[in-house]
């Protein structure tokens, strides 16, 4: 069929004016706006903390089910009203012209409106810094999934000549589209035959507001576009054959006709959307194969090609899906880019089947993951691991979690078995445990730490004894002492032929050292041995380390019993930990200042839904665009990328005075929101036998400081030799404790952590192994509204203050009050004129009295200080409050004026216009 486009643009044209020079118009638009500025500021945008327009996204169907009836209704239903579509298709154009051209300018007028949400954009640009990229994505979906549903209205309004009715009608045949996900009996069913693909609007609009532009999105918005408009054309060439002797035939004609296409459209959209390829316009392109991983699989030697076996369910839940679909998906981009060097096979695992057993047989077991279905709360056990093999090597991942960085750990699975031989990292033994054995305690034994769990994937592990030297790799062997008894060197030979012979142990790569703290002096100086040397090391020390135990705190000079006794009492003490547990020597060879008193807490949470939640000493180290703010350095290769890292009751250390070593802050608190507490305060006792526990209501005072928790050190310590200490400091153990990699691995609390990528880049860098740093570091940026941010910082700052204040007064007023209650007391004993006897009777009563006194004054002087803290809090609150107002104010006006302004001009010019073509003596006086 011959189109015409200036037949086209003359219908669209017409169209768009008669929508343009109505005031109704720009008010649907005006509401439109309004409703968009609600959405995408509501209450949890800014609980959320979210620079984006993700809380649009997730509502944005609901304001289709709003502007396209009301922009659709007029389309041919107004036309048929008023009588001038026969009119219409009198003109010198055929049908399929005419619908191209009003199509064309409903998807004008619907291009004017999200035209008018572009302020939102603005908005965001000055509360943080957005994902261009992203929303570039997100305003694509929105106007594709707009373009579906307006074929959809028109349709609607092809079926009336009743504008209220065409709106109505709209709204309920776009409602499918929008709530077809919804429908737990056909999502169900759907779910039993394998389908697990979104089918609404709402499932493929989430997919481009991650910043993406799927095919399987771009073909089924196209598809709905095509398949209605091709209905639109049925109903509009109905008039040619309806009332004749073929209407039925026609009719059932097109009708299969109309279902043909429906299925067709139906099984590409599926098609495409299981195939999965897409554009990826995030900053950084997050959901692209990174140059690392072609790296790896491009290095890969033929004669020894790697196997990826993954085992996965078919079956997952939700919350699952995107891990699931994501590895398969990189699964295939690893198959195809690998040719023959890489074979990647995928097993569909059932909980009881023969592939089941044989994932076993790897360590790959199902995990219990919770799913709703139907309403109803059911566990599943649910298959997500791989296998990587190449020759006598394999990495076993045994299953991905939410939090898993899915290509990396592919990519370095492929790395590690494509080697012929892997680096060597070796934890010295401390009473941290880190490879697990008996807790004397509990009397039950303990598991190794997820730490090792992680390195044996890419390293050799092995444990290291500080009871002798440690060797160092590449360091010259001592001399051998000159022979002096010829007659017991032969014994001494004869002697080691009828023993077994031992082997001195090969030195590692890298050394991880876990509360050295409590080693003992002689165990120490083997260490200490081994910094000055120059022996790569990774140090983790803490002031209180919770999670490992307070017992192993440096401020306790020896290390605890061992038990033995009934329920591990009356064992036998500890003895003496080194420099009296302050790791002295140590922190000399390294050339650092470790203050073993000082306790870190930062009032900083950049997770407001969780701000009551958590206490302070849960110290949040983020990274900021202004890297002199940022608690995470960008500037090194260990830490650019990482976002938010936890410490938990930290320590805090500076470069010593004097000292020559080239040190690198790697993870600091934020300055003025950050403070430290005496270890005395920090920690408290309970219990039997003087126990200590951590102390959250300890009084918190914030300075001007940045102290630093993690740094890397290298040159000349102590009494090393130039050049000489190689490593990284990190003052806080239980930043690498089980509890955070947990917290990394499934995003408890939604919290998204890089604990477990910081250690990993330590270990890497110290390896000098730093293939996969960057491939680690690869994360979408924590975009945070920073000018809330700032603002909240300036009021709980002043809040903090007052509190102080408060504190101080009351403190002051206790303090009086027991003087007075002294000084009356010292009155009566200093009495000479009273003998003893009536002394002790008076100095009894009155102070049962003045004690009855002080502890009413106090309990004033109590309630005094809780309730200008309250009050504190409530203004802090309220001001916090006030800028979120402020925000969703002027976002609205910004959006919503220009819409209103034009459409009182466009007023103001109709009513002059009609004024001027009446005579002036019918006018009405205004």
């Amino acid at each position: 069929m011959h189109m015409r486009p200036h037949v086209i643009l003359a219908v669209l044209k017409r169209n768009v004016a008669s929508y343009f020079t109505g005031v109704l118009g720009y008010l649907f638009i005006t509401a439109f706006v309004a409703l968009a500025v609600a959405l995408a500021f509501d209450g949890r945008f800014f609980t959320n903390n979210d620079c984006s327009l993700d809380r649009l996204s997730e509502n944005f169907h609901w304001l289709l089910l709003f502007i396209v009836p009301a922009i659709t209704m007029t389309a041919w239903a107004e036309e048929r009203r008023q009588g001038t579509d026969e009119l219409l298709f009198t003109l010198p154009a055929n049908d399929f012209e005419i619908l191209i051209g009003k199509y064309g300018a409903v998807l004008a007028v619907y291009t004017v409106a999200l035209f008018f949400t572009f302020p939102l954009i603005i908005a965001l640009q000055i509360l943080g810094s957005p994902d261009y990229g992203a929303l570039f994505a997100t305003y694509t979906g929105y106007w594709l999934a707009g373009a579906a549903m307006l074929a959809v209205g028109m349709f609607a309004s092809s079926l009336t000549n009743s504008s209220t009715v065409a709106f109505v009608l709209a709204a309920v045949i776009c409602a499918l589209f929008v709530f077809i996900d919804e429908m737990v009996a056909l999502r169900s069913w759907l779910e039993d035959l394998g389908i697990r693909e979104p089918l609404g609007v709402s499932g493929y609009l989430n997919q481009f507001a991650a910043g993406v532009i799927p095919f399987g999105g771009v073909v089924y918005f196209g598809s709905i576009t095509a398949l209605f408009l091709y209905l639109n054309a049925v109903m509009i060439s109905r008039r040619h054959w309806k009332g004749g002797r073929s209407e039925t035939s026609m009719e059932f004609q097109y009708l299969v006709r109309a279902l043909s296409l429906a299925v067709v459209v139906i099984s590409l959209s599926y098609s495409v959307s299981v195939f999965g390829g897409r554009i990826d316009l995030t900053q950084g392109g997050l959901y692209s194969l990174s140059s690392t991983s072609r790296q790896v699989i491009s290095g890969i030697n033929p004669k020894r090609p790697v196997t990826l076996t993954a085992y996965l369910s078919d079956d997952v839940p939700k919350e699952y899906l995107p891990v699931q679909k994501k590895l398969r998906g990189l699964l295939r981009q690893f198959d195809k880019i690998g040719g023959g060097n890489v074979d990647v096979r995928i097993v569909s695992v059932d909980p009881l089947s023969k592939e089941a057993e044989e994932a076993s047989q790897w360590g790959i077991q199902p995990r219990a993951a919770q799913s709703e279905k139907d309403g109803r709360f059911s566990v599943e056990e649910v298959f997500l691991g791989v296998v990587a093999s190449s020759g006598f090597d394999q990495v076993v991942i045994p299953y991905f979690d939410k939090g898993t960085p899915v290509e990396f750990e592919l990519t370095r699975a492929i790395g590690t078995v494509a080697k012929e031989k892997r680096l060597t990292v070796g934890i010295l033994t401390t009473d941290a445990k880190v490879f697990g054995g008996m807790n004397m305690q509990t009397f039950q034994p303990d598991p190794e730490w997820r730490l090792v769990t992680e390195l044996k994937r890419q390293y050799n592990v092995r444990e290291i004894s500080p009871d002798k030297a440690i060797p160092v790799k590449g360091a010259p062997k001592a001399a051998e002492p000159a022979k002096k008894d010829e007659k017991a060197d032969a014994a001494k030979a004869e002697a080691e032929k009828k023993s077994p012979k031992v082997t001195e142990e090969e030195p590692v790569d890298v050394l991880i050292a876990i509360l050295p703290s409590t080693l003992t002096q002689e165990q120490m100086k083997n260490l200490v041995d081994y910094v000055e040397a120059g022996g790569p090391t990774l140090i983790f020390d803490d002031p209180a380390p919770v999670f490992v135990g307070l017992p192993n705190s440096p401020n306790i000079p020896n290390k605890p019993g061992q038990g033995g006794g009934m329920f591990g009492m009356g064992g036998q003490p500890g003895g003496p930990k080194a420099d009296g547990g302050k790791a002295t020597s140590l922190m000399d060879a390294i050339g650092v200042d470790w203050d073993t008193r000082s306790v870190l807490f930062d009032n900083l949470n950049p997770h407001p839904k969780h701000e009551e939640r958590f206490p302070k000493q849960l110290v949040f180290v983020t990274a900021n665009r202004d890297s002199k703010d940022s608690g995470i350095n960008s500037e090194v290769p260990i830490t650019s990328g990482l976002q938010e890292i936890l410490a938990w009751f930290s320590g805090e250390f500076r470069k010593a005075s004097g000292s020559k070593v080239e040190f690198t802050e790697l993870l600091r608190s934020h300055r003025g929101t950050s403070g430290s507490i005496d270890w005395d305060d920090a920690t408290q006792s309970f219990g039997f036998g003087g126990q200590r526990g951590p102390n959250f209501d300890a009084k918190r005072t914030t300075d001007d400081s940045k102290h630093i928790i993690a740094a890397r050190i290298k040159g000349t310590g102590g009494d090393a030799p130039d050049g000489k200490v190689n490593a990284i400091f990190v003052a806080d153990v239980d930043l690498v404790h089980d509890v955070m990699f947990n917290i990394f691995d499934t995003q408890i609390e939604d919290l998204v952590i890089d604990n477990t990528l910081f250690v990993m880049n330590c270990v890497d860098t110290l390896a000098g192994s730093e293939d996969y740093v960057q491939l680690r570091n690869r994360r979408p940026a924590q975009r945070t509204l920073e000018r809330i941010e700032r603002e909240k910082n300036k009021f709980d700052s002043a809040r903090q203050k007052r509190e102080a204040e408060a504190t101080k007064e009351a403190d002051e007023s206790l303090n009086a009050a027991k003087a007075r209650l002294e000084t009356v007391l010292k009155e009566i004993r200093d009495n000479k004129e009273m003998d003893e006897g009536t002394k002790l009777t008076i100095l009894e009563n009155r102070t049962a009295a003045e004690n009855r006194k002080l502890e009413l004054d106090q309990k004033k002087i109590d309630q005094k200080k809780a309730s200008e803290i309250r009050l504190a809090r409530i203004e802090s609150q309220d001001h916090v409050k006030g800028i979120e107002n402020r925000i969703w104010a002027y976002s609205f006006l910004l959006c919503t004026c220009p819409a209103l302004l034009l459409g009182a001009v466009v007023l103001a010019i109709r009513m002059m216009n009609e004024d001027s073509g009446a005579a002036s003596d019918r006018l009405v006086s205004r």
